[in-house]
């Protein structure tokens, strides 16, 4: 369980679901090795409360129950990792348009977007003429 989740919640949102989300990391930094019960004694959840919400994502395809009882990472995440991935890397213009300005300047170049309230980078090539420290 994050500490954000063991403060008092934002009533803004919904607790349900930002647990459910906290579940499935845990599956995932887990690396396979993840049962219902250990999920619980992580998220300080009721093994009763872990197995609805573990059966909820497995349903959804976001995890399976493999053999031995741990739980992993299901299809939909993979899925969904190759679309969010194809909108991190900059197009081919974007792209062209980098290298066209670090070799004109000599000087490194970034791409980065406004994601929310943060800067994203998405690439940068280094300059001729970059600064190395030792």
């Amino acid at each position: 369980m994050t500490a954000a989740s063991r403060e008092t919640p934002d009533p803004r949102g919904l607790r349900t679901l930002a647990r459910g989300l906290e579940l499935l990391e845990a599956i995932v930094t887990a690396d396979g090795r993840a049962t219902a019960k250990s999920l619980a004694a992580e998220m300080q959840l009721g093994q009763s409360t872990c197995y609805q919400m573990l059966k909820t994502l497995e349903l959804a395809g976001y995890t399976v129950r493999t053999t031995g009882g741990y739980f992993e990472v299901g299809p939909t995440v993979p899925a969904m990792f190759r679309r969010l991935r194809s909108t991190l890397y900059p197009g081919p213009r974007v792209s062209a348009a980098l290298h066209a300005l670090r070799d004109q300047t000599g000087e490194t170049s970034y791409v980065c977007v406004l994601r929310g309230s943060g800067i994203l980078l998405l690439a940068s090539l280094e300059g001729r003429n970059a600064l190395v420290v030792r």
